[in-house]
């Protein structure tokens, strides 16, 4: 969702459907679960769990496109 609105002009469905699926998981605490690990490590040995993942990016994404459809509309 990040990348497409970097790039494109008029806001897509794509990126709408984007938003929808991050609304839909949003959990009650108002993040996002991430049962998986996000970095890389040693296959087998060990793997990394960087913790604000699931909080910055959706966070991210969702504030550039409140950015893009100016201050006072809501998502």
């Amino acid at each position: 969702m990040i990348g497409l609105l970097a790039g494109e002009d008029e806001l897509s469905d794509s990126v709408m459907r984007g938003v929808a699926w991050l609304m839909d998981r949003q959990n009650d605490a108002g993040s996002w679960d991430e049962t998986e690990f996000t970095g890389t490590g040693f296959p087998n040995h060990f793997y990394l769990r960087y913790y604000m993942y699931p909080h910055y990016f959706p966070l991210m994404a969702l504030g550039r496109l409140r950015r893009r459809q100016g201050a006072g509309t809501a998502v």
